[in-house]
């Protein structure tokens, strides 16, 4: 693929690899205004790994300790920063005019249209969401339907909230549409530690009324009751069938996504980690982890 090109105009185009990464297409009158842009989203896109300080490299001065995500050899960006870069060569070129490509275009659209927050709220509403512990009704607030909107029109997000904004609500309430609306099959729900694998599946059935959540959870953790036995896996083996056969559509993990073999993963269409003052969203199916 042919990345740049000379010619009478300031154009950049981003443009899918794969399901990672895309590349960056310029289009400007000489090599110099090329090389400008490559170095704005080289600079922009790096930062400084406090890891590295204390490595041989660093102390030997063969590093810098800078991590760069964007690759101004190969011109290639993580597809989850398009939207980041998009605001960032807009500020430092304006002058520059951007493209996405069609196809990087519907990984932000939402395959069945937009989802309006009156949409949302009257399906909330059908939750019947209740405290099953204190007996009184849920109403989520405007910045919880506006979390939900914002995941489920973009796709792919990383939605900030700070402590108690109810972030485990609005995950509910998504994954609850994703699953019954959308008809996800499998959503996978990340958290730090075992102990958030229970709360959330207690959030889920006691705190917001949800009576069969165990007939759609699965929790896996260290001494989780739903992971398989060496039996269960032998006999899943002679079928020839993989441990998701065993699974039900929502599960939530406790662990390092990374430290995850990837193609675990592509039997998912939606993976979201829940941090403390964060949710990742990516909805797609999920062929790797290498991504952002």
């Amino acid at each position: 693929m042919a990345l740049n090109t000379l010619a009478d105009k300031l154009e950049l185009e981003f443009v899918k690899l794969n399901h990672n990464n895309a590349a960056v297409k310029i289009t400007a009158p000489c090599k110099a205004d090329i090389s400008s842009i490559n170095a704005i989203l080289n600079a922009g896109f790096s930062y400084f790994n406090d890891k590295k300080r204390y490595s041989w490299e660093y102390e030997e001065g063969w590093s810098d300790g800078v991590e760069y995500i964007y690759n101004k050899h190969t011109q290639v960006l993580p597809i989850g920063l398009i939207p980041r870069a998009v605001r960032y060569l807009r500020d430092s070129k304006p002058k520059l005019k951007i493209k996405v490509s069609d196809d990087i275009r519907k990984i932000y659209s939402n395959p069945f249209g937009e989802v309006s927050r009156d949409k949302i709220s009257a399906y909330s509403n059908s939750l019947n969401l209740y405290n099953r512990i204190e007996n009184i009704p849920i109403t989520p607030y405007d910045h919880q339907l506006r979390l939900i909107e914002t995941a489920l029109n973009r796709r792919r997000a990383s939605l900030l909230a700070c402590t108690s904004a109810g972030k485990s609500l609005s995950l509910y309430i998504g994954v609850r549409y994703l699953t019954e609306v959308e008809k996800k099959r499998n959503v996978l729900v990340v958290v730090p530690s075992s102990a958030l694998v229970k709360q959330l599946f207690t959030d889920f059935r006691d705190d917001y009324g949800w009576e069969k959540a165990k007939d759609h959870c699965t929790l896996i953790y260290g001494e989780s009751d739903d992971k398989l036995n060496a039996k269960q896996k032998k006999a899943l083996e002679e079928l020839k069938l993989g441990e998701e056969a065993m699974l039900k559509e929502i599960q939530s993990l406790r662990g390092k996504v990374f430290r995850i073999n990837p193609n675990h993963f592509s039997k998912y269409s939606m993976l979201c980690s829940l941090m403390k003052h964060m949710v990742h969203v990516v909805l797609f199916s999920v062929r790797s982890l290498n991504f952002v």
